[in-house]
């Protein structure tokens, strides 16, 4: 029996996956993201399934990996933060656990931190300009859905 069945992290599972949901309909086929998507499922899996070590040390690599190959994947964050609405993985947050798997996704991403402090964060802040340059609204919406 699956210990998560009709919990709270079932559902919040779908809604890690939702800001991906949107590049798999767009543009899958025509962007190199491969990896990330990959990474992303990784980490969705692992996190909602963690119950043991050997989960969150592999949701911790899948995250550091994601943030590797493409800085969207922090769009992540929110979505587990909804699984703080699940006790048992409340419960899992009082272990050591869940920050070894962040402090390993950390350690993964820091290469690219320390590149991007040492040059004034010049691709961070290129992709932050990039994504909100535009002024957003219908139009921008009806952009992107078409």
């Amino acid at each position: 029996m699956n210990p998560l069945a009709g919990s709270v992290a079932d559902s919040v599972g779908l809604l890690i996956l939702l800001p991906r949901l949107g590049f798999l309909v767009t543009g899958a086929l025509a962007l190199p993201d491969a990896p990330t998507t990959a990474a992303y499922a990784g980490a969705c899996f692992f996190f909602v399934r963690a119950r043991s070590s050997r989960d969150w040390v592999l949701a911790g690599v899948c995250v550091g990996l994601a943030l590797l190959s493409k800085y969207s994947a922090a769009l992540m964050l929110p979505g587990l933060l909804l699984l703080t609405l699940d006790a048992d993985f409340r419960r899992e947050l009082r272990t050591p656990w869940p920050w070894v798997a962040a402090a390993i996704a950390v350690a993964i991403f820091a290469p690219n931190l320390i590149w991007n402090a040492r040059h004034d964060f010049a691709a961070i802040r290129f992709q932050l300009g990039h994504g909100f340059a535009g002024r957003g609204g219908w139009r921008s919406l009806s952009e992107y859905l078409g």
